[in-house]
């Protein structure tokens, strides 16, 4: 049985649909930036991605992936 969008809508699923997938769009959007970094042990990639990651986690909160 298909739900209705208004029981969607009102249940707060829609809202939970709508944070998974700008959530989703957050982590892709970092991944393309961090991907193309040419990394080496102590190479540039590698503080340019960790210096990425770190910026990341603190504008959400110090939860990764959006957990807690």
């Amino acid at each position: 049985m298909m739900k209705s969008s208004v029981w969607r809508i009102f249940s707060g699923e829609e809202y939970a649909l709508n944070q998974s997938n700008e959530k989703g769009q957050e982590i892709y959007d970092l991944a393309e930036k961090i991907f193309p970094y040419c990394r080496s042990i102590t190479g540039q990639g590698v503080r340019d991605t960790l210096r990425d990651l770190t910026e990341y986690i603190g504008r959400n909160g110090g939860a990764v992936g959006g957990f807690g």
